[in-house]
């Protein structure tokens, strides 16, 4: 059975409305995190690594061992001069 659109327009205002209520917050935090890092370089390097403005490793990354995160992360001659 096909889904019309007003049934599609109401998902995703319910979606959308969930996000607001729920999530924006928390990723404007992590965006401000990542805008006031001294130098790109440093940002890849932070995303890279997962972590958070808390100091520890975002959620998201939780079944990614933190030695694998290191290596991924570690600064290549290519990325730390940026």
């Amino acid at each position: 059975m096909p889904v019309n659109d007003a049934v599609i327009e109401r998902r995703v205002a319910q979606a959308v409305s969930d996000y607001i209520a729920h999530h924006r917050k928390d990723a404007i935090k992590e965006l401000q995190f990542y805008r006031d890092t001294p130098t790109l370089g440093h940002a890849i390097t932070r995303a890279a690594h997962a972590c958070t403005a808390g100091g520890g490793k975002h959620p998201h990354q939780w079944r990614i061992p933190r030695d694998a995160l290191r290596e991924f992360g570690a600064p290549s001659p290519a990325v730390s001069g940026l």
